[in-house]
């Protein structure tokens, strides 16, 4: 390469009239045995740097302090040295603040071959270096949110090639990354889940849309496995280069489903509250019944819709109605089935929709249950947010949980418009407000202990939260929160919530079943034995406890009479009268029958028992009037004491039990010690 020589003054003189009007900072530098003296400022340098004329003449060391002249002056020194161009970044402080300059020093040489001056040319990349900055930090929120996703994701190339694949993916299928990828994670899909497997990949690809479906894996441990997945084109500059694999487990809810189907009764509650639209159908294909969010939804009220559904079917769907009504005929459970319905006053709805069929207790079918999840504002989001270009936001904005972004300070940066959907909560609205704004004051110990472990260890945690509905009400949600890192600081947390309302509210509909009678609406058996049985193997229980049996008297004359209703009506009344008469604290269970069991703790004096016999007494001398008939309830009550009268629990049974048997011989409201019925001793 041929060497830059200045053969006269002029060349210099000529070459920096040039250099001055670039916008690039330009140096000349003269070499003058090992110092190098500042011979040529241009503008640029002179305003970004501060220098002026003063500085010409100077050398670097003179100019500058220290820590800053001392590799500069190594860098020219170099340049002569190795008689070659040099090229370094460096970052200083101006006036106007910090710079980062991409540096090229190129020697000059004299006729002799003699470097006699250095030129150096300083490009600014200051906003080059935010870029880089900004994109790293995309990159590590990317990251962050692909990596502690609670569902489990997956990456393909578009031959199916496994290439990337989060925590939560080896969590669910129990495969480890490595031999996921060696072995191929569709080798592990169930033969009948094979073919829509394959079907909703190539469909991702050839039409570039999100596919949503259901399929079936073998866990490492053996065990199957449900999953409802959403495939998702990767798309960079217009092309699709792979495919998202989003997935969950949703095992757990197909049980839960089948033990709703049995318990369907019970749940009727749940039924009339239901934000989804709920409805039966008959075996014929006619409308049973419909849940009070149907009617709300279609704008049909129950008796308009109890014919037929068709009225509700679009034009354009009655075909596509024709086949689903084919697999109904077979009993075929459809989950997800994503389609479209009209309202009474033309509004198209998008709707996913589940039909489960539904069997008696011979096995026999007796009708179908549908669930419908307006999914219009999602769809109409989802539509919307598909030209997004930042990576993350593929998987962000397709998500079905509400995504936030919250700074340091605990305030929101972002708010997927899911929060809408589940909460009510404009996304707009929500920026700048505070995490704990949204949540349950209870919960608020919770939040902060977790958040407190999370910036100190870096990793992600999980949550049980009631977050505030717009209307004033809570829902449950499981809030994953993970961080965002930059510089090995926690820059921002990521909170991903979804509801699980519905697990909360199985769970405590499943444990009143088991715990509570239905008719009465006090605890059972059950109950009243496992709070017994506690107290009897707690060392540190109060002195004293009183089992109390209660029986109606002639209660077989009453349903003979009366009828058996007359009969549950009085179980009622027992119950609410002997509830009445007891402390706060004391249990009150039906046994069974018309029998009733009342447990006293922390007795200290019989006093506190006399008490609560003393009301009850007074609570059972008013009749009961049932439909307009006039109708004397009696009981009996057998009480005996822990440990005075027995040291177990069958035998404190046993106890009670016999003073009720003695009590019953009085045709009257009256009660019986057991400690009556033994032998008086000889004084």
């Amino acid at each position: 390469m041929e060497k830059p020589v200045i053969h006269h003054d002029t060349d210099i003189d000529l070459l920096l009239q040039m250099l001055d009007h670039v916008t690039d900072l330009v140096f000349l530098m003269g070499v003058h045995n090992d110092q190098f003296v500042y011979r040529f400022i241009n503008k640029k340098a002179r305003q970004i740097l501060g220098l002026s004329d003063a500085t010409l003449g100077q050398s670097i060391l003179e100019v500058h302090t220290p820590e800053k002249a001392e590799p500069l002056h190594q860098a020219y020194e170099r340049v002569v040295q190795l008689a070659e161009p040099l090229v370094f970044r460096q970052q200083v402080r101006t006036p106007r603040g910090m710079f980062t300059g991409e540096s090229k020093l190129t020697p000059l040489y004299n006729k002799n071959q003699l470097v006699t001056h250095v030129l150096g040319i300083v490009q600014d990349i200051s906003t080059l270096k935010l870029s880089e900055e900004a994109s790293e930090l995309n990159r590590q929120r990317y990251k962050s949110l692909f990596d502690f996703h609670p569902d489990g994701i997956i990456a393909y190339d578009l031959k199916g090639r496994l290439i990337d694949g989060n925590l939560a993916a080896s969590t669910i299928s129990g495969y480890p990354f490595q031999d996921a990828s060696e072995r191929g994670f569709k080798n592990f899909i169930l033969e009948e889940y094979k073919d829509i497997t394959r079907k909703s990949f190539a469909r991702c690809i050839q039409n570039s849309e999100s596919v949503q479906y259901e399929t079936a894996i073998y866990h490492k441990a053996g065990h199957i496995i449900y999953l409802t997945v959403v495939n998702i084109p990767i798309n960079v500059n217009g092309k699709t280069v792979g495919v998202y694999e989003v997935f969950k487990d949703i095992s757990r809810e197909r049980e839960l489903s089948m033990v709703l189907q049995e318990k369907n009764n019970d749940l009727q509650t749940l039924w009339n509250t239901a934000i989804n639209p709920i409805f039966q159908l008959k075996l014929d294909g006619s409308m049973a019944r419909v849940n009070p969010a149907f009617c709300q939804l279609f704008e049909y009220t129950e008796n308009e819709i109890q014919d037929t559904m068709n009225q509700i079917i679009p034009e354009h769907l009655h075909g596509e109605m024709e086949a689903l009504q084919k697999r109904l005929d077979k009993m075929e459970p459809i989950e997800s089935y994503e389609t479209q319905r009209v309202t009474k006053s033309g509004k198209l709805l998008d709707i996913l929709a589940s039909y489960t069929p539904v069997y008696n207790e011979h096995g026999e079918p007796t009708a179908i249950h549908v669930v419908y999840n307006n999914i219009t504002k999602l769809k109409n989001i989802q539509r919307e947010l598909d030209q997004s270009r930042e990576k993350y936001k593929v998987i962000t904005e397709h998500a079905f949980d509400v995504i936030k972004v919250f700074n340091r300070n605990g305030r929101a940066d972002y708010l997927s418009p899911s929060i809408k959907l589940l909460l009510g909560h404009e996304p707009s609205e929500c920026i700048g407000k505070r995490f704990t704004q949204f949540i349950h004051p209870e919960d608020h110990s919770v939040v902060q202990k977790n958040l407190q472990l999370l910036l100190s260890t870096r990793k992600h945690c999980t949550m049980d939260l009631r977050m505030k509905h717009i209307e004033g009400h809570y829902i449950w949600m499981e809030v994953v929160a993970s961080p965002v890192i930059e510089r090995g600081r926690v820059i921002n947390i990521i909170t991903i919530s979804r509801d699980i309302s519905e697990r909360y509210s199985i769970q405590e509909a499943l444990k009143k079943m088991a715990y509570y009678d239905h008719l009465s609406g006090l605890p059972n058996r059950r109950a009243f034995d496992d709070r017994l049985q506690e107290l009897l193997d707690n060392e540190e229980h109060s002195p004293s406890l009183a089992l109390l049996l209660a029986d109606g008297n002639q209660f077989k004359r009453i349903n003979d009479t009366y009828g058996h209703d007359a009969g549950d009506a009085v179980i009622v009344e027992m119950a609410d009268r002997l509830t009445k008469s007891v402390r706060q604290d004391d249990l009150v269970a039906r046994l069974g029958g018309d029998e009733i069991g009342i447990l006293l703790e922390d007795i200290h004096t019989t006093e506190q028992i006399t008490s609560v016999i003393d009301r009850i007494i007074e609570h059972f001398k008013e009749p009961f009037v049932y439909k307009e008939q006039t109708i004397a309830i009696e009981i009996a009550l057998g009480i005996a004491l822990y440990p005075q009268d027995a040291q177990d629990k069958k035998a404190l049974f046993i106890a009670a039990d016999n003073a009720l048997y003695a009590s019953k011989k009085n045709s009257t409201t009256s009660f019986t010690y057991f400690e009556e019925l033994l032998p008086k001793k000889k004084q």
